[in-house]
């Protein structure tokens, strides 16, 4: 009798263990998968995709066992650093949908360009676009608001000293300091194609867009890089502080049409924003 009660409780144990192997493998992605699989014993970042409104006691059980890096508005969900066996016991929430790896993004390696070359395009770049016809329109951006989600934003530059309060938000989501800045300059140059107002240049090298307004949000590190969890910070903080663009010129190979980076640029575009992402740069 006692040997068919062990033979039994064993079968119990196995068809738990194998349920929540089957659990685990639907709710953690693929880079995720391939993290818990080997033998350290270090923290992992994640991201957190909730199917309904946590509970009290879920954000409790979480909040002790975990640390939370973000808590956003707008994506359901959250940005959490915690180790496998934490990770392994959330998957038995029903209230958690999808546990993602927290994936590094970052921008692509320069290219290196003759400088006659590079003259010939910075001289040439509005026929590109054949922008000229618009501002003709007195179309040029006024009232518009620009967010820049990449390294920050030399203030000190001339084309974004005037008009005063040209730049209109910033947040340092790396470092947390509380005046603008740029460590690495890919952000200081996209906000110039988008918004620069060409006084350095006497009105030559223009942006596209002179008179909209920027917000800016750096997500990225002076070695251009950043986490996931980072770029939806940023496009949260966009959102939420009046953004009518956003620009994430930004690559990595983590951005499928489930991930939490793509849930949070269609999150913006619900909000009627329109988001203007790299393409052909791993993006």
């Amino acid at each position: 009798m006692s040997i068919i009660f062990l033979l039994i409780c064993i079968s119990v144990t196995f068809s738990i263990e194998e349920r929540k192997n089957e659990i685990i493998n639907s709710k953690f992605d693929e880079k995720l998968l391939e993290k818990i699989s080997n033998e350290s014993k270090e923290e992992i970042r994640v991201i957190i995709k909730f199917s309904q409104k946590p509970s009290l006691s879920l954000e409790s059980k979480i909040k002790s066992s975990a640390n939370i890096i973000y808590e956003y508005k707008f994506f359901k969900g959250i940005a959490i650093k915690a180790n496998k066996e934490v990770l392994k016991d959330l998957v038995w929430s029903k209230e958690i949908e999808k546990i993602y790896s927290d994936e590094k993004v970052s921008l692509p390696k320069p290219i290196k360009v003759m400088q006659s070359e590079y003259s010939s395009y910075v001289d040439n770049r509005s026929n590109y676009i054949n922008v000229q016809p618009v501002w003709d329109q007195k179309i040029t951006g006024f009232n518009v608001t620009i967010a820049i989600i990449d390294t920050g934003i030399d203030p000190t530059h001339p084309d974004f000293l005037f008009p005063v309060g040209k730049i209109r938000g910033w947040k340092d989501f790396i470092n947390g300091r509380p005046d603008p800045y740029d460590d690495h300059g890919h952000g200081t140059h996209c906000a110039s194609l988008a918004a620069g107002t060409g006084t350095q240049s006497n009105g030559k090298f223009k942006g596209v867009a002179p008179d909209a307004f920027l917000l800016i949000a750096k997500v990225l590190d002076a070695e251009g890089s950043g986490y996931s969890s980072d770029i939806i910070a940023g496009i949260d903080w966009a959102i939420q502080n009046g953004a009518d663009v956003i620009s994430l010129s930004l690559g990595g190979s983590y951005s499928g049409p489930m991930s939490p980076l793509t849930e949070a640029v269609n999150n913006a575009v619900d909000q009627g924003i329109f988001v203007a992402v790299a393409a052909g740069n791993n993006g």
